[in-house]
Formats: structure tokens, C-alpha cells, sequence
């Protein structure tokens, strides 16, 4: 019995498996303001605040 005590319960097999190889996770503190400009600086990029926080941060862009 797999997944459960229903059949077909549970995850796929193989759905675990990740293809993005990020695995560390940190925890950020923002203000309300700083937020706010991350998320618009991101739709103005086309992108999410993420991917724009990660862009940023490995390319030097932005300003402090």
C-alpha cells in the first residue's frame, strides 16, 4: 500500500523529484516600503519579486 490508505492516494511517484537545484531557504525581513518598491520594480520587470530580488542581488544592479 502506497501513499495512503486510498488508492491512488497521495503524491505521484517521481513528483518529488526537483528540477529547479535551489535548496537553500533564508528568511528576509522587509518593511512595508521596501516590499512595496521589490514588487514593482518586479512588474515592471515582467517578473516575480523573487526572481527580481535574485537577479538583483547576483548581478550588483539597483541601488541600496
Amino acid at each position: 500500500m502506497k501513499g495512503g490508505k486510498r488508492e491512488g492516494a497521495g503524491r505521484p511517484p517521481g513528483s518529488t523529484t526537483r528540477k529547479d537545484p535551489r535548496n537553500v531557504v533564508k528568511q528576509v525581513r522587509w518593511t512595508e516600503a521596501e516590499w512595496k518598491q521589490i514588487e514593482d520594480s518586479a512588474r515592471v520587470a515582467g517578473i516575480t519579486p523573487s526572481e527580481w530580488v535574485r537577479k538583483t542581488a547576483l548581478t550588483g544592479g539597483g541601488s541600496p
